[in-house]
């Protein structure tokens, strides 16, 4: 992809405004709430999270010599992932959220990397480790998300392994899958326009955003569900081998994610 995706857009205008609760959007925590996130609060919340995920990818296969984090935001999970690796490599588009990355991580392990939406700003072959939640879902598009995990294949060393947050969805038969599709063809069509509907408002300035249809629309990001049977020929496409998904619940978000695993 040569142009920089629109859901930049989002990214940036959260980095610059609320970052916190850009990246962990609980009701009630945002800054123009009574109790808003502070960053005690909000790192903490991903202490127990972490060691879920990291007892998962231990289980998998995971080789702990350095890491790279796709969509660090503000930092949540990159100040875990210093704890369970040398050297992290945490990418993201937004310079405000690599702000709290350098104030909150420490410098001696963790390395800001800011990208430009489309590509992993590394070497090939340097890291044993790639990691990211809660970002591939909010992608323009699934197309998008393929070409993040052919950077992944990318940078990864022989044997290092993923483990990746993204929703995904399966069709029925083929004497039933067609309602499905329409069905899914017309809440992608309305959240794109719902997207271009909330950076049409980034656009117009802090102003439209401070009222209340900025901050109701303001709110809304992508949403992107990957088609399982096209994701998982599009890895194996790549080069993967040995995908597994672990799915369990988060009690921050309130539902189950499904992580993906993968190994080159």
């Amino acid at each position: 992809m040569k142009r920089a995706p629109k859901s930049n857009a989002e990214w940036l205008w959260w980095g610059q405004t609320d970052p916190l609760y850009g990246v962990c959007s609980v009701l009630g925590k945002s800054r123009s709430n009574r109790e808003p996130w502070t960053e005690e609060a909000f790192y903490a919340t991903a202490v127990e999270e972490f060691a879920t995920n990291l007892r998962h990818w231990k289980q998998y296969g995971l080789v702990a010599e350095s890491c790279v984090e796709i969509g660090c935001g503000a930092g949540r999970m990159t100040s875990r992932l210093q704890t369970a690796f040398p050297v992290v490599h945490a990418c993201d588009i937004s310079p405000g959220m690599l702000e709290l990355v350098e104030k909150n991580c420490d410098p001696n392990i963790v390395q800001r990397h800011l990208c430009d939406g489309t590509t992993i700003p590394l070497p090939d072959e340097c890291v044993t480790a790639a990691y990211s939640t809660i970002v591939f879902q909010h992608f323009v598009g699934p197309e998008l998300g393929i070409s993040y995990f052919r950077e992944v294949y990318r940078v990864l060393k022989p044997g290092g392994t993923f483990m990746i947050n993204l929703p995904w969805h399966q069709y029925p038969n083929a004497i039933l899958q067609w309602p499905y599709r329409l069905a899914n063809w017309f809440a992608r069509a309305y959240d794109r326009w719902s997207a271009g509907r909330r950076r049409f408002l980034i656009k117009l300035g802090p102003a439209v955003m401070k009222t209340r249809i900025g901050v109701h629309f303001g709110e809304l990001m992508d949403r992107t569900s990957y088609d399982f049977p096209w994701l998982i020929g599009h890895l194996e496409g790549i080069g993967f081998r040995d995908i597994e998904i672990h799915s369990y619940y988060v009690p921050i978000e309130g539902r189950h994610h499904p992580f993906f695993f993968g190994t080159k």
